[in-house]
């Protein structure tokens, strides 16, 4: 299941990154045709639109995918192999996956991206309009610096749509663990499952199983949710983390919330 997961998401982002190269031509070679500054930059702002759009659309299409992965992941967690499991999501799981699809996306720098291609390209249009002497050269030049930005650009927002897409199958799955909770009369552990990559924060540094050397250290045994939540929301004021989801993961870290067992 978990390897169907990944094929999924990665056949996501893939047609995400497909789709934005072809906005990202069309528009290009729309720019070709301008006749005037103002439409150059209007122009400009359409494809910063275009791009803001494609995303939330990729994110909305994958999110109940998503978030059934991760409930029915953690329903058949620790469960003995021949039991019966029940993967149809309860009422409780269908409000939140309806509040979460109304709220779409999570992660804050969905909205960054855009913003800062906006800059730049705002930035690039008026270097060129200083540096060259009529529109026929500051459109090609434009043109060649834009579609560098961009390429260098689709890293980030691929980054960005998988960090959506795992926030929210870490919501999926925390949905299951509570309706087990019910149902079995006891209270699970859990813990975060944090990355050692250089893009890790400080904040998840701080909290990582792995992190022997700081004192908000999640143990390995894990903690109860309300434990767990309280420790996210110290460290979090300590590091000035914004807190989103149920779970209350920094939305744009690419950790992992799991039963500790």
């Amino acid at each position: 299941a978990g390897g169907r997961g990944q094929r999924r998401t990665a056949k996501y982002i893939q047609s995400l990154k497909a789709d934005l190269r072809l906005l990202f031509s069309k528009q290009l070679r729309e720019l070709r045709g301008i006749e005037s500054w103002m439409d150059l930059k209007e122009g400009l702002d359409n494809m910063v639109m275009g791009i803001h759009t494609r995303i939330k659309n990729v994110v909305a299409t994958s999110l109940i995918p998503a978030f059934k992965r991760g409930y029915q992941r953690g329903m058949a967690e620790g469960v003995r192999k021949g039991e019966d499991i029940a993967v149809d999501l309860d009422a409780d799981a269908k409000d939140t996956l309806r509040a979460l699809h109304a709220g779409v996306p999570m992660t804050g720098s969905y909205k960054d991206i855009p913003a800062a291609l906006g800059r730049e390209f705002n930035k690039i249009l008026a270097e060129a309009f200083i540096e060259q002497p009529n529109l026929y050269l500051i459109k090609r030049e434009v043109m060649a610096r834009i579609d560098k930005q961009l390429n260098l650009s689709m890293g980030a927002i691929e980054r960005i749509a998988r960090t959506e897409l795992i926030n929210i199958s870490n919501e999926g799955r925390l949905k299951a663990y509570q309706r087990r909770e019910k149902e079995q009369g006891e209270q699970f552990r859990y813990t975060l499952v944090v990355a050692r990559g250089v893009r890790t924060c400080e904040a998840h540094r701080a909290m990582a199983t792995w992190n022997k050397g700081s004192k908000h250290r999640i143990p390995k045994k894990g903690l109860i949710l309300n434990d767990l939540i309280e420790l996210q929301m110290k460290v979090g004021a300590k590091y000035g983390m914004k807190l989103q989801g149920n779970q209350l993961l920094h939305p744009n870290q690419r950790t992992v919330f799991l039963r500790a067992v």
